[in-house]
């Protein structure tokens, strides 16, 4: 459960992280006009080479494409984030999840000592008969 958290958290971090850099590189792309170059594709009305215009469109919407992908992650882990918190396998809170490992090691530490109190009850009752068998001879 704890590891689902982190998972959840990794990604959201690293969609996170790409959406930023996405959304910078679409902003500085369209802030900066295409100066013209010294071809003969200048465009004729702007002055500005074809190339570089077709370039720049190219990358605008492939950012754009690329911020709505991730968008779309986004939503989908939140989704499932979602889902797993109803269905009460996410915690609600971090002392929701310390209490939540207390009462699995507690749990493991009751196992545990179930075990070694029917071991000890064997040992106890192969101590007796060895005792038992030695003073009845």
């Amino acid at each position: 459960m704890q590891q689902k958290c982190i998972n959840y958290l990794k990604k959201v971090d690293a969609n996170t992280d790409l959406l930023v850099k996405r959304f910078s590189e679409l902003v500085e792309l369209s802030s900066s006009t295409p100066k013209s170059g010294e071809d003969d594709d200048v465009h004729p009305q702007k002055g500005m080479n074809i190339n570089v215009i077709a370039t720049s469109t190219l990358a605008l919407e492939s950012n754009a494409s690329n911020i709505v992908r991730l968008l779309e992650e986004l939503l989908l882990i939140t989704r499932s984030m979602k889902e797993q918190w109803i269905l009460q396998r996410l915690p609600n809170s971090v002392a929701d999840l310390e209490d939540r490992y207390k009462e699995q090691e507690i749990g493991e530490y009751e196992q545990r000592n179930e075990i070694l109190e029917g071991m000890i009850g064997e040992l106890m009752d192969r101590i007796t008969k060895v005792d038992y068998m030695g003073s009845s001879a």
